[in-house]
């Protein structure tokens, strides 16, 4: 048993409650994880390796943890691979320097929304100006101090106007044009913190090769953009984590599909609760807690064996799965289904073979 990564929630507390997340519309209780349960299970997953690669996010923001820092060096000191996913807003320098101090693996800031007028949907408690401010020179200190932390800008676009896509009720980035200008702005501002130096030039020169990779990429598709060696821009469409079948009384279930989930990830939550995957954001696949019994121990239960059997199968049977993958229209939710198999079999293979061989190039 071996999975591609583990995402373990330190906290479901959140200081933005952007349009584009469930936050606003989670029913579960709000905590944080207790620190000796999280050095239970990041025990587990080293002891039985499980992963290399663990993930502080599921849903919150990770800096509200108090131990954010102890978590990181506690998951460092057993072997693992660390990843942060955070919105930057309540970071500082003093958090950035334990935690490269701590050698983390990767800082991803979830920025999302590049300019002002966008920044709106996050609802955020932060001006634009000081928040873009804040994140850059953040960025800057990693590039400057870092050994082997890699830091990435997440953006999400909205596409082609005409598809029906989640993007229709938001507009970030629609064009790739945008996404160039976009990328220099961020990159620009990150180098007003940083002086005449090596990061320096490399961005510099990074920036300027990306123009063809971007009018290259697919509209649709979770493009890595890499600016230099220690800094990538990551840029995906507006997902749909909120779609109405989540919701809805009536809706068409989805019988065939395909799912990562309980094959190439799970999620623990903050209370411990074992999910089937990263988006059940609600908490409505839990197959086991870790409280009561270990990891290893809940994916034998027979249940999650059966629904591990039939995702290879393309068969959907759990009732949440259902709804995640169907949708409240019959051709909505065929779309769905077929579209499920096409991105996670051949999509998802594709860019997670050419981020596998990025990984190669720079340990060369």
């Amino acid at each position: 048993m071996y999975f591609q990564r583990i995402h373990i929630e330190l906290t479901n507390n959140c200081n933005f409650s952007c349009q584009f997340c469930p936050d606003s519309l989670m029913t579960r209780e709000r905590g944080n994880i207790d620190f000796n349960l999280l050095c239970k299970a990041i025990d587990e997953i080293s002891r039985e390796k499980l992963t290399n690669q663990v993930l502080f996010h599921v849903m919150g923001e990770p800096a509200l943890y108090p131990d954010l820092v102890k978590a990181v060096n506690y998951a460092k000191d057993r072997g693992l691979e660390v990843h942060l996913t955070t919105n930057g807003s309540m970071m500082n320098e003093d958090i950035i320097d334990k935690l490269l101090n701590a050698n983390i693996d990767h800082v991803l800031f979830s920025v999302q929304t590049p300019d002002e007028k966008s920044f709106g949907l996050r609802c955020a408690n932060i001006n634009f100006y000081e928040y873009k401010k804040r994140v850059t020179l953040l960025i800057a200190k990693i590039l400057r101090k870092s050994k082997n932390t890699i830091t990435s800008i997440s953006f999400l676009t909205t596409p082609f106007k005409w598809l029906i896509l989640p993007s229709k009720q938001f507009r970030t980035i629609d064009n790739k044009k945008k996404l160039i200008d976009s990328i220099k702005s961020w990159t620009d501002d990150v180098l007003t913190h940083l002086d005449g130096n090596g990061a320096r030039e490399e961005i510099e020169n990074g920036v300027r090769d990306l123009r063809s990779p971007i009018l290259k990429s697919n509209s649709l598709g979770w493009n890595r953009f890499k600016v230099s060696s220690k800094l990538f821009i990551e840029a995906r469409p507006v997902g749909d984590w909120i779609h109405p079948a989540l919701f809805s009384r009536e809706f068409h279930k989805a019988k065939i599909g395909c799912c990562e989930g309980l094959d190439k990830h799970f999620g623990i939550l903050w209370n411990g609760d074992l999910i089937f995957c990263c988006v059940d954001f609600d908490g409505k696949t839990v197959f086991g807690n870790i409280n009561k019994s270990t990891i290893k121990e809940s994916f034998q239960n027979e249940k999650v064996q059966a629904t591990i059997k039939d995702f290879k199968r393309f068969h959907i049977s759990h009732p949440y799965c259902q709804r995640c993958l169907g949708d409240v229209s019959l051709l909505s939710s065929l779309a769905r289904q077929v579209g499920s198999v096409f991105y996670f079999k051949w999509y998802r293979k594709h860019w997670w073979g050419k981020r596998d061989m990025e990984k190669v190039l720079l340990n060369v």
